[in-house]
């Protein structure tokens, strides 16, 4: 059976800005209890409130408990925000902290993002446009 590919070649560099990934553990409880829904949705609220990019992504994480150590098993977000706004950012982590009880959030780093506006994006602008586009067929 034949693969159909779409194509959407790149047409215009839009935008460069900084992106900048947080680890954010669990609530801080005694048992390390895993992220609530509430909690997801809490982090999900005050994200949104800040910023239009962002992804937050589900993961699981182990760190040594310093009294025992034993490895403890932990539920965490990644959440991943591309701003250059130094302002919003350290509010947003002020509220997230304060918001999720944490003791410590871990910065990764900055990396840049680009963003890409596409043919289809300009295609989908004009009222069926992009329907009328055969499909590349690949063999």
């Amino acid at each position: 059976m034949p693969r159909v590919k779409f194509t959407a070649p790149v047409s215009k560099l839009t935008k460069i800005e900084p992106a900048i990934v947080f680890l954010i553990g669990s609530r801080n409880r005694p048992n390390f209890a895993a992220y609530t829904t509430r909690d997801d949705h809490t982090l999900l609220r005050i994200t949104s409130r800040y910023f239009d990019g962002y992804s937050i992504v589900k993961q699981s994480g182990y760190w040594t408990d310093p009294a025992t150590r034993k490895p403890i098993n932990e539920d965490s977000r990644m959440v991943i925000i591309a701003t250059d706004n130094v302002k919003k950012l350290q509010s947003w982590q002020h509220e997230i902290v304060m918001a999720l009880q944490q003791k410590e959030i871990i910065k990764l780093g900055y990396w840049t993002a680009f963003t890409y506006k596409t043919d289809l994006y300009r295609l989908s602008r004009v009222a069926g446009a992009y329907k009328k586009k055969k499909p590349k067929v690949v063999i």
